[in-house]
């Protein structure tokens, strides 16, 4: 029998989630996917995700291989700009498949990411890391007008044209952006750079299998045409079952009844520093489609076992408002290591010849089973590998899962009106500081 991309398991959740709950469930969230399907959604007008994976993709790819690899012949070194959904599904992917440490592992182009703070420091960084070897930017913005990736690319383009010169500048450039319109674009089209799409149907948080994460994928290696079929296949899987035995019901539903029964704080916790930054997404992806009301969940991450020497200790003993979903990676055999040998046993002969994918496993499952005594229900994801395929089809399954989600609180999924408002008072300072 062959082996599923995805599970998850409910159990630990119990009696807050029973087939009885779910069961009463069933005919929002049958509403909630038909709406979808049929376009009659709250924000509607960005539904382009939801069969993204499943269109012919061919131009798409060969534009991006052609940009990567124009990238990769010039440049040692690929700066990625952008902020929210325009920087965190392709840094988190990258870390998915490759690890946190890819750039000091690989023979690829480095990728380094900017735009996303406005910190001098985090900037200084990345000339240092950069230093004499040749970069390339690639600026991620529909608009072109955010003010973090903004001021970011000018500084570093500046950098690129003192360095090369305007012309072979602009030949190191490629921009991430409308299609038609906007400053970005304007500017891409003045300078001749090199261009790729962010589809108009799309927004940010929902947009990592675009061109927005695909081409930092390309460029450091990653094998894009898998991670656009492991989205597929989670949209076959997914999107024509409207029945409980659809995984992104029952975690939507589960959601909600936490929700319901006061759990209003959602911990992604997850036990590998290479899903560290796809926690980042999540929480973006959750908290700013959901986050328009006051009766919401609060996501957050965690890491383990790290954070059980800080953390923990509230989670154990502290309010009892948090539930936990845990995300686990069913690691292959290939990646075992043994943790103590004979010579250096002696403080844990318990462990000798044991790996650490086994000694992680026992933490896991005595964390759940500590916390679960202590009042803090879990939900429990497995994923079957860290491949570029199964990063494709977790990203569909929680892109899917959040828009029910979404919908079952009655909020719209796809806008982020609350955004605005820093955007607008910092501008307001900024302007009278002139």
């Amino acid at each position: 029998m062959m082996k599923k991309t995805l599970t998850l398991n409910t159990n630990d959740a119990h009696p807050l989630i029973n087939d009885q709950k779910l069961s009463a469930l069933e005919p929002r969230l049958r509403a909630a996917h038909q709406s979808l399907l049929e376009g009659t959604c709250a924000g509607s007008d960005f539904l382009g995700w939801l069969r993204w994976a499943s269109q012919d993709h061919r131009q798409l790819i060969r534009n991006i291989r052609e940009a990567a690899d124009k990238i990769r012949a010039q440049a040692q070194v690929l700066v990625v700009i952008g902020i929210g959904g325009s920087h965190l599904g392709g840094q988190a992917g990258l870390e998915f498949v490759q690890g946190v440490h890819y750039n000091e592992l690989t023979s690829n182009t480095k990728v380094y990411f900017a735009g996303h703070n406005l910190s001098a420091s985090s900037w200084r960084e990345i000339i240092e890391l950069i230093g004499s070897q040749d970069f390339a930017i690639n600026v991620i913005s529909k608009s072109g007008t955010t003010l973090e990736p903004a001021l970011a690319f000018g500084f570093f383009e500046n950098i690129l044209v003192n360095r090369y010169g305007r012309t072979q500048a602009d030949r190191r450039i490629c921009a991430t952006t409308d299609a038609n319109s906007g400053l970005l674009h304007d500017q891409a089209v003045a300078h001749n750079w090199m261009r790729l799409v962010v589809p108009d149907d799309i927004g940010g948080r929902y947009s990592a299998l675009t061109s927005v994460g695909l081409l930092p994928w390309a460029v450091a290696g990653i094998d894009i045409e898998a991670a656009l079929a492991g989205a597929q296949k989670a949209q076959a899987d997914f999107l024509s079952d409207l029945s409980l035995n659809n995984l992104t019901w029952r975690y939507a539903a589960a959601r909600y009844l936490l929700l319901q029964a006061g759990k209003n704080i959602e911990a992604l916790v997850t036990y590998e520093p290479r899903a560290r930054l796809f926690g980042r997404w999540w929480q973006q992806l959750f908290g700013e489609s959901e986050g328009k009301c006051e009766r919401v969940i609060f996501p957050t991450t965690l890491e383990l076992t790290q954070d059980l020497h800080s953390l923990g200790q509230y989670l154990q003993q502290g309010q009892k408002f948090i539930f936990e979903t845990t995300l686990y990676f069913d690691h292959n055999p290939g990646d075992e290591l043994i943790c103590l040998d004979q010579e250096s046993s002696q403080a844990w002969p318990f462990l000798i010849g044991k790996t650490v994918d086994f000694v992680q496993n026992q933490a896991r499952a005595a964390t759940q089973k500590a916390h679960l005594a202590g009042g803090v229900p879990n939900l429990q994801l497995t994923i079957s590998d860290h491949s570029a395929t199964s990063l494709g089809y977790l990203l569909y399954f929680f892109e899917l899962s959040c828009a029910l989600s979404a919908l079952l609180l009655d909020v719209n999924p796809f806008d982020q009106p609350g955004v605005q408002a820093y955007k607008t008072e910092m501008m307001n300072l900024l302007q009278s500081s002139h």
